[in-house]
Parts: structure tokens; sequence; C-alpha cells
């Protein structure tokens, strides 16, 4: 479970570790949008990535280990910490 910061808004997306569209299936918790459509998610390198149900990129951060930022779709601000 990340709690997560958009655009100075905060909510939590659970990360199970369950095989699923792009990578692993994720489940946003009253996240405002676009998060709230995150479906899936996948790291690569220093880089996760959240898709949505069509495998749309949703949002980019960069990072590691309990924290990770960067941008959505939308170009609001992102952040990620455990």
């Amino acid at each position: 479970m990340w709690n997560v910061n958009v655009g100075g808004e905060s909510c939590r997306v659970a990360t199970p570790q369950t095989k699923f569209g792009q990578g692993y299936r994720a489940g946003p918790l009253r996240c405002p949008a676009p998060i709230d459509g995150v479906k899936s998610w996948n790291v690569s390198g220093s880089q996760l990535t959240f898709y949505n149900e069509n495998g749309e990129v949703l949002a980019r951060l960069s990072g590691g280990g309990q924290n990770f930022s960067g941008s959505t779709s939308t170009g609001q601000p992102i952040s990620l910490s455990r």
C-alpha cells in the first residue's frame, strides 16, 4: 500500500504482486483523476508507471525504495511514499 499525493490531494494505492495488464494489478482508494483510473503498474529500472485498463500511461514516476515522484498524464505532480 502506497500513500499518494496528486496535485495536493492525498489518497492510497494498493499494489499487490498479482500479474495484470501492463505488469501488476493496482487498486486506487479514493484517488482524484486520473489516478482513480489506475488498473496496473510496472517498474523498469528506477521508473514506476501507472496504466489504465487500456494500457495507456496515467503517470510516470522515478525514484526507488520508499519514495517516487513524477507527473500524471494531465501534468499534475504526483508522489508516492510508504
